[in-house]
């Protein structure tokens, strides 16, 4: 654990296994937003059969949008998310300072980047069956991203993953 000081005062880096557990919180609360829109998806033109059926396809894509805003209300109001607050870390910038919207939506916005080549991934493995090497494609590459990451997280002198650098962010237990 490294102690570091800072404009705001002293703070503690995160330690991996926190990290790791947050994420895995966040991930259900993702999925738990797709199975949200998936459900919608299904039983509004199911009550509404008038209505053609890419309406489902919009409450799918709708998923992306709302984990976007997820992780950026959480990152703008609170400084951390359902899975930092688990294990009582929050994000901060890396002069010390709250993060505030311009941080939380540039450390949202990073996130996507890696995060967006699932529900792209999966939409073109179940739509397009012809399309198996492209989607298998999508989705390899968002893995492979986001394993890299959390590799850099773990030599990263800061624990400080992809989105971390790009956000200039860093992750330290809540004081």
């Amino acid at each position: 654990m490294s102690n570091l000081e800072g404009p705001c005062g002293s703070y503690n880096l995160a330690t991996l296994g926190a990290r790791v557990i947050a994420i895995f919180v966040d991930l259900l609360c993702l999925i738990l937003i797709l199975l949200l829109c998936l459900a919608l998806g299904v039983a509004i033109p199911l009550t509404s059969p008038e209505l053609p059926f890419f309406v489902f396809w919009i409450f799918v894509f709708l998923s992306i949008p709302l984990a976007g805003l997820y992780f950026l209300l959480c990152f703008y109001f609170f400084g951390k998310t359902l899975g930092c607050a688990t294990v009582s870390i929050k994000i901060i910038r890396s002069d010390g300072a709250e993060l505030g919207f311009g941080g939380g939506f540039l450390r949202a916005f990073s996130l996507g980047i890696y995060i967006l080549g699932f529900p792209i991934g999966f939409s073109f493995l179940w739509v397009f069956d012809s399309m198996l090497l492209a989607s298998s494609v999508v989705l390899l590459v968002s893995m492979g991203i986001g394993f890299a990451s959390m590799l850099f997280m773990c030599i990263d002198r800061q624990h400080r993953a992809f989105h971390d650098r790009m956000a200039g962010t860093l992750v330290v237990e809540n004081f």
